[in-house]
């Protein structure tokens, strides 16, 4: 594999200049027109209430610069990436007056260093089709993109005929055509034997697209997968339709979707459960187990003003309550919140409930004294800007406790070795589907922790941070109904 990596490589380092002369003509003739308008349409239809200028997007394996010029021509926000500094330095040329406000990453669209949900869109032009890894480049496109992101990729099936005697006919027909039209053709050459070399090598070559492609950005989590079969009618000229009629371009375009509402009517729907199982809680010994795991870490001689993220059914919330602090829990998901009043209600406990977001508090800066969560970050999109948020509302010496776990990896014992009543046996079959679902969507799956947490909080600026991995064992003494198989962490950061 890293020999093909090196032949692809040098393949369209040779090929640059070369290529970057077929782009200025397409800038110079109607399919400048057709291609602009094409990825403009595509993106305002998908982005109504934003301006270019606040639209980020990736053009990856964006070669002698063709899309770079015209999207930065559109006025939106551009990182040109490319693994070759030949194609960098011929873009950079292409693109012109535009050249100093794109962002040009030398790199692997199979493995970029961008952050996670840092674009809006991704874009890509005959680049699939002879990666070594396309299915690792989906999936690292997935994670760059934001919730509601879109992935728009052109391609074709470029060299299907070396193994289909058919698809081959019907492209020695093309060469045929080509050459009695007088077309130049760019499917002859030395060059182009070079690239049949590297086609009988990459994966996609044997594959039948663009449904392989749908198959595969739906596993990966992708909504409203869409192929358009015929957009090279629209974008080629008529020599292109004559010299590539056998291998005509497809358009994918692809939605990330919204995954907070996913997760929000996930926990809707296991809301009722859930207050039970909070309610049995609040009177059994594992209370007090809880209560004295977090008093090591706060100050319990006077009322403290706690914010519980991510409070659910309210258990944290009016746990802390009966020990005299002033608590607040907050929630995302409307019937936790009637479920966490109803709670308290019924405790006595004179807690205060909000709807809001874990990742954008409606709250002062140093608001609290201490702030706590459990179960939440593994169920965020954007974990490192919740802790931002986090430590931002609280006071200077406050405390960040957050109890979580490795669900995104979790390879626990079986749900049959828990009581029959445990939550893990009586959620349902479509359920238990769903949270796996929307566990490989959440790029805090793929993180190692809790680790990728203390690095974030220090960026955070705290001032001491600290992990206890045995909580586990000194909450859940018994493989009871409150009996959480997955091991969990405890973080508690300073600020």
């Amino acid at each position: 594999m890293e020999s093909l990596m090196n032949s692809i490589h040098d393949y369209w380092s040779d090929r640059a200049k070369g290529y970057s002369e077929y782009n200025r003509d397409e800038l110079n003739d109607s399919r400048y027109i057709s291609w602009k308008e094409t990825l403009k349409n595509a993106i305002s239809e998908n982005f109504p209430n934003k301006t270019p200028e606040e639209i980020q997007i990736l053009d990856a394996g964006s070669g002698p610069g063709f899309f770079t010029k015209l999207l930065s021509e559109c006025g939106y926000k551009v990182t040109a990436l490319d693994c070759t500094e030949a194609m960098i330095e011929e873009a950079k040329i292409n693109v012109g007056e535009y050249a100093e406000s794109v962002n040009w990453v030398l790199g692997n669209v199979e493995e970029t260093e961008f952050e996670d949900m840092y674009f809006d869109v991704v874009v890509s032009r005959n680049v699939t089709w002879n990666l070594r890894h396309p299915e690792k480049a989906y999936r690292e496109w997935f994670r760059i993109l934001e919730q509601d992101g879109m992935l728009l990729n052109f391609d074709a099936n470029w060299y299907t005929y070396l193994y289909d005697e058919e698809k081959r006919q019907e492209f020695e027909e093309d060469r045929n055509r080509s050459c009695e039209e007088g077309i130049y053709d760019c499917n002859v050459g030395e060059n182009f034997l070079k690239m049949e070399e590297i086609a009988r090598e990459v994966p996609l070559t044997k594959v039948l697209r663009p449904a392989w492609d749908s198959y595969i950005l739906e596993i990966i989590g992708f909504s409203q997968v869409e192929t358009d079969a015929n957009i090279w009618q629209v974008v080629w000229s008529e020599e292109e339709k004559i010299s590539c009629a056998s291998t005509p371009m497809f358009m994918i375009k692809a939605k990330k979707g919204d995954i907070k509402n996913r997760v929000v009517n996930y926990w809707t729907k296991r809301s009722e459960s859930f207050l039970e199982q909070r309610r049995k809680e609040l009177h059994d010994d594992i209370a007090k187990r809880w209560i004295n795991e977090i008093n090591k870490n706060i100050d319990g001689d006077k009322p403290l003003k706690i914010l519980d993220i991510g409070c659910g059914a309210g258990f944290f919330t009016i746990l802390l309550s009966k020990e005299g602090h002033n608590c607040t829990g907050i929630d995302l998901t409307p019937e936790m919140l009637n479920n966490a009043r109803l709670l308290a209600a019924e405790e006595k406990q004179n807690c205060e409930f909000k709807l809001m977001d874990a990742e954008n508090l409606d709250f002062a800066d140093e608001s609290f004294d201490v702030v706590i969560s459990r179960n939440l970050t593994w169920t965020l999109p954007h974990t490192q800007k919740a802790y931002q948020e986090w430590i931002r509302v609280l006071k200077k010496d406050g405390i960040l406790l957050n109890f979580d776990a490795n669900y995104g990896v979790d390879r626990t014992e079986k749900s049959k070795e828990l009581p029959h009543d445990h939550a893990h046996n009586t959620v349902t079959r479509e359920m238990a589907v769903e949270n796996e679902a929307i566990t490989k969507l959440l790029p805090i799956s793929f993180h190692s922790r809790p680790a990728w947490d203390i690095s974030i909080l220090q960026e955070c600026g705290v001032s001491s941070v600290s992990v206890d991995f045995k909580i586990s064992s000194k909450i859940y003494l018994t493989k009871d109904i409150f009996y959480n198989p997955t091991p969990i962490f405890y973080i508690a950061a300073r600020k």
